[in-house]
């Protein structure tokens, strides 16, 4: 999943003078507001009775999206998060 989201903000960064990717790529300050405030809102989510999952999922989604942004700046590949997750796991 997160290659898919990496590969379409690789595409609108090439196709697009400009785009939101744009946007948060050249403006770091921007894009760590970004996921502090899509973490805050998923998190406010799951504190809502009666909890809502669709909206819970659109905050995850948003989140994932603007960490994705995130790892693409920085030049880490989603292949190396896939690494580093299978890393942490714990022999059986």
């Amino acid at each position: 999943m997160i290659t898919d989201i990496y590969k379409a903000i690789k595409h609108s960064l090439k196709t697009s003078n400009y785009s939101y990717c744009k946007l948060l790529i050249q403006n770091t300050e921007k894009l760590r507001r970004k996921v502090l405030e899509e973490a805050y809102e998923l998190i406010k989510e799951t504190l809502t009775k009666p909890l809502n999952k669709h909206r819970l999922l659109n905050e995850f989604c948003d989140l994932l999206f603007h960490m994705t942004v995130v790892i693409y700046h920085y030049q880490i590949q989603p292949k190396l998060i896939k690494q580093e997750m299978l890393n942490r796991k714990k022999p059986n």
